[in-house]
């Protein structure tokens, strides 16, 4: 493509399979886990955002995180965006990352046909993260992240990733 004379080149993945290929590889370095326990990982996170089922959930990423290399086991919530957007990709989940509203911007959208689910992630500092878990949820409905998906299959979920490793979900209707 040629932007004001300029030559630009965009690099992409030929196809879905290398895509998925690449990926897998990734958080398999990652987290040090093989491909198949990935694999298997992504179909119980499918199973249990689809089922909204937040121990399942909580268990999958706990499981990912777990073995999370050193260098990616921040207290950053953008490393553990990052993983998060990953394993949702390879989970069969078209993903957008810092979608864009008139009042702000939601952390992760999953879309799986007519299904959406508004995702917000947070870090506590502290072991117990329920505060942070009602931060998650109530700035999803405060910014109403999820209005433009209003003609679908809306669910909110907040992620909460604590001090001491622990994972919690939480999924709620609009």
């Amino acid at each position: 493509m040629v932007i004001n004379g300029t030559l630009i080149y965009e690099l992409d993945f030929p196809n879905k399979e290398v895509k998925d290929a690449f990926l897998m590889v990734l958080v398999s370095e990652y987290t040090g886990k093989s491909q198949i326990e990935i694999f298997n990982l992504n179909i119980r996170i499918h199973n249990a955002l689809i089922n909204k089922n937040e121990i399942e959930l909580q268990d999958s990423l706990t499981e990912l995180y777990a073995n999370a290399v050193y260098d990616t086991d921040t207290k950053q919530e953008g490393q553990r965006q990052s993983l998060f957007v990953i394993a949702m990709r390879l989970s069969g989940f078209e993903t957008e990352v810092e979608v864009h509203t008139n009042v702000g911007r939601a952390d992760v959208v999953l879309k799986n046909g007519e299904k959406i689910i508004v995702v917000e992630i947070k870090y506590s500092k502290h072991n117990k993260a329920e505060k942070e878990l009602e931060e998650a949820i109530g700035q999803i409905r405060e910014k109403k992240y999820y209005v433009k998906y209003a003609s679908k299959e809306v669910t909110l979920l907040g992620i909460v990733f604590s001090k001491n490793k622990d994972i919690t979900c939480m999924f709620e209707r609009p």
